[in-house]
């Protein structure tokens, strides 16, 4: 049976980062990880964020390690990228985003004890919300793989 945790992170103004702490509560003595099975999530522009004639980005990342990762450091667990393309001919566009569900092709087995959810944008004419459900299995770990994961970024 997975487990998850869901939260809600925000930008304070229009296409600047945001960031929140997700505590997974595993300690290095417990022997038990985080597999990291994937994530939903939604994202919630205010009224007309889109503009009409821009085109507009929504970057999400679920990480170990705080601050923007790229897509290929050992620390990035999802990473997820919304584009938009606004609509030439109108004065007030008004993107849907709709709600998604991404697995992991392999689950991601972590033992850290915070995951960092990171949030930006770009070409939006407000700021955004991302309501995310983190989806985890609980696994039982030997002192030697949890020693591995955490030398190795997860």
């Amino acid at each position: 049976m997975s487990l998850s945790i869901k939260v809600a992170l925000g930008q304070s103004t229009m296409n600047t980062p945001a960031e929140l702490l997700i505590p997974t509560n595993l300690t290095v003595d417990g022997r038990t990880g985080w597999s990291i099975i994937g994530m939903r999530y939604s994202v919630q522009p205010l009224h007309n964020a889109v503009p009409a004639t821009a085109n507009s980005n929504v970057f999400i990342e679920l990480n170990t390690e705080t601050g923007n990762q790229l897509f290929t450091d050992n620390d990035s667990i999802l990473y997820e990228v919304l584009q938009f393309t606004g609509v030439a001919a109108s004065t007030t566009a008004r993107q849907i985003f709709g709600n998604t569900e991404r697995r992991l092709v392999e689950p991601r087995i972590t033992v850290q004890p915070n995951l960092y959810l990171y949030l930006t944008s770009s070409g939006l004419t407000a700021p955004v919300t991302a309501y995310v459900e983190v989806i985890y299995d609980i696994v039982k770990l030997s002192d030697i793989e949890v020693l591995r994961l955490m030398q190795g970024g997860a």
